[in-house]
């Protein structure tokens, strides 16, 4: 029901972003070169780029929705996006949260649990500084 929820939620955000709300963010993200930017960068590897962010538990998946929506992505797509993207969000933090009780009689899963958690937020940061730095270099 979670996975469900969260695929549903964010495509009806996206597309209300798509037909109701495109015009004027467009006007607005025309003003600032930083965002034309980045809306060139997901215009060009946009696939790859939405199905990790989507895909890390700590990105903002309302953020990623909006700019989709304002993207030139195709409605069809980002939707495989998230079916794909989602199933591995949830299922990491399915994963980590199953039986909280064994956390307390088992150490070592908590450590692992910790121990993945904390690599998927570095994974985050380091894609994150990637993408910054291949949009200033354009």
């Amino acid at each position: 029901m979670s996975y469900l929820g969260s695929v549903l939620g964010s495509y009806s955000v996206f597309l209300v972003v798509r037909n109701f709300l495109k015009a004027p963010a467009t006007r607005y993200i025309n003003k600032h070169k930083t965002l034309i930017k980045m809306r060139e960068f997901i215009d060009r590897r946009g696939f790859t780029f939405l199905f990790i962010l989507m895909s890390l538990p700590f990105t903002p998946s309302s953020v990623v929705n909006v700019i989709a929506g304002v993207s030139n992505v195709k409605k069809r797509v980002y939707l495989y996006i998230l079916i794909g993207a989602k199933f591995i969000m949830i299922l990491s933090i399915s994963i980590v949260g199953h039986d909280v009780t064994t956390f307390f009689t088992s150490p070592t899963r908590l450590i692992l649990s910790v121990v993945f958690l904390v690599v998927l937020y570095v994974i985050s940061k380091l894609y994150e500084r990637y993408l910054n730095r291949k949009m200033n270099s354009n």
